[in-house]
């Protein structure tokens, strides 16, 4: 009995499907590495791929530079076979064999990596420093830069940057070079700003030249230890599986079958960016419907032109420029365009064409110290010289327009305190006349026949001039002086001496403004005539009549 049932256990054990292996993933800085098959090949790739991150961020001057989206690597998995990097549903996703990776697997983590450096470098120098790190050595703790590419890709750009960042001599002083380059210098400005070198000293150099690697600082970092596991479910690997397929146009049928038989919201999301990568836009629309993530989201907002996707593609990952490019894309509010447009370009300050687009829209709203701004950006973004000059023309335009609507604000904000301060005026002038028709109520009437005197006890000028009142210049200690131009066309000029002295009457505004007087008007001035010529003045004003 015994052995019947030791032969029907030993019977099932046989007949059941062998147990998955069991999936592990690594992670550090924007980099997962999940395995089911080698987790020390998962630990090499994790290391090499902190390494480059680690040298690429010394020669930009960023400590801990970050992608714009995390880089998810497969090793094993069903597929088995090497995928370059590319965006997946909601990550870069790629998968490797094994622990090498190849110098084409690596330029497009190198690429995503360069994303997050704040500035771009001339395109040829770009892909120059790309093929530079993609044929890095890593041992471990060692590291070694500079062995020559394919002979296809030995460009004179790369040629200069693997000789500028191998030798001894100008090894530290790299990162100058290269910031120069980001802020739009031309190669010679930036070689002469960094060296002292002339581009001919450096071909000279160049002649003799034999590229070869060389060590290079590296993060201390231990694969074996400093990597720490973490079990991943089932459900979560099949995801993964089925969006590294999805990031690769060539396994199509592949993705298809993985993305179904998740049987999720991220499977239909994933069917659904498969059928738009084929062109059948209804059925990705259809099973874009209840995307999640926010790729699958902005895609649906493209399909169907509704911004509400768009901006829920932007609250799923604020960082993303292309969430809030669409927006402005979509926005019918010219205000809100360019806020969308402003906010694009600063999380995305390489791409010059969203610079430009946030310029333009800026103007449009009248924003125009931000409009420059946005200029100044996509100037710095632009890697052609031709083409950065003709941005470097339309900066000035627009640094013009904001002087111009500058000015014209500042006209304003004046004439709108003078109105105000004429409106004050004209209340305390309509004030006294109400004081003064009260204090008359109750007199008695004057006797129309009876004669009046007249009668002035002000000053006895001997001298007067009529005209019209150009300008007042105020002058040291209190006192003004009057131009006139009178009836003849002669200029006349008069000092008021003592303002408190002077008569000022008749009818409009009886009150003296220094400068241009805007509008001129009609008056008549009583003078003493004393001519003064250090102040160059015809004489003393006593009585101005406003007629």
């Amino acid at each position: 009995m015994r052995a019947a049932i030791l032969a029907g256990v030993c019977l099932a054990t046989w007949l059941a499907p062998p147990a998955r292996p069991a999936w592990t993933l690594y992670r550090s800085g924007p980099f997962d590495v999940l395995t089911n098959t080698d987790r020390r090949a998962a630990r090499q790739v994790l290391n090499e791929l902190e390494q480059i991150r680690h040298v690429l961020g010394q020669m930009l001057g960023r400590q801990d530079l970050m992608a714009p989206w995390p880089l998810r690597v497969v090793i094993g998995g069903k597929n088995g076979t090497a995928i370059q990097p590319a965006l997946s549903r909601d990550s870069f996703r790629a998968s490797l064999p094994g622990a090498t990776l190849p110098p084409a697997w690596r330029r497009p983590a190198i690429r995503l990596l360069l994303e997050g450096a704040p500035g771009r470098l001339p395109e040829a120098f770009e892909t120059g420093l790309v093929d530079l790190l993609s044929t890095i050595d890593v041992k471990e703790t060692n590291i070694f830069l500079g062995a020559p590419p394919e002979v296809s890709r030995r460009t004179p750009e790369w040629a200069r940057l693997q000789y500028l960042a191998t030798a001894p001599e100008y090894q530290s002083r790299f990162r100058v070079i290269l910031a120069n380059l980001q802020q739009g210098n031309p190669f010679g400005v930036a070689l002469r700003a960094a060296l002292q070198l002339s581009e001919a000293e450096l071909a000279s150099a160049l002649t003799g030249h034999i590229p070869a690697a060389v060590r290079y600082s590296a993060r201390p970092l231990n694969a074996d230890k400093d990597f720490s596991p973490r079990e991943l479910t089932p459900e979560l690997a099949a995801l993964a599986e089925a969006e590294t397929l999805l990031a690769s146009p060539a396994h199509a049928a592949e993705t298809r079958r993985a993305c179904g038989a998740l049987g999720t919201p991220e499977g239909q999301e994933c069917l659904g960016l498969l059928a738009l990568r084929e062109g059948n836009a209804a059925e990705a629309r259809r099973m874009l419907a209840a995307a999640s993530g926010p790729r699958g989201k902005l895609e649906l907002a493209r399909l169907t032109r509704d911004a509400s996707h768009a901006a829920t593609a932007a609250a799923l990952k604020p960082d993303w420029a292309e969430a809030y490019s669409l927006q402005a894309e979509l926005a019918t509010d010219g205000t809100q365009r360019a806020a969308h447009w402003k906010r694009a370009y600063s999380l995305a300050p390489r791409n010059a064409q969203y610079a430009v687009a946030a310029a333009l829209a800026l103007a449009e709203a009248a924003d125009h110290r931000e409009s420059v701004k946005a200029w100044a950006q996509a100037e710095r973004a632009t890697p052609d010289p031709e083409a950065r000059q003709k941005v470097r023309a339309a900066r000035l335009e627009a640094d013009d327009r904001r002087l111009a609507a500058e000015g014209e604000q500042r006209q304003a904000a004046a004439e709108q305190k003078q109105r105000e301060l004429q409106q004050v005026k004209n209340d305390s002038m309509a004030s006294i006349l109400r004081a003064q028709n009260k204090a008359n109520e109750g007199l008695k009437p004057m006797d129309p026949n009876q004669k009046v005197e007249a009668w002035w006890d002000g000053p006895q000028p001997d001298a007067r001039t009529a005209g019209v009142l150009e300008r007042v210049d105020c002058l040291a200690a209190g006192m003004a002086r009057l131009t006139v131009r009178s009836d003849s066309g002669k200029p006349v000029s008069l000092l008021i001496r003592e303002p408190g002295k002077v008569v000022i009457q008749g009818k409009g505004e009886l009150t003296l403004g220094c400068g241009p007087q805007r509008p001129p008007r009609r008056v008549s001035v009583q003078y003493f005539a004393k001519p003064d010529a250090k102040l160059a003045t015809a004489g003393d004003a006593a009585v101005i009549d406003f007629p």
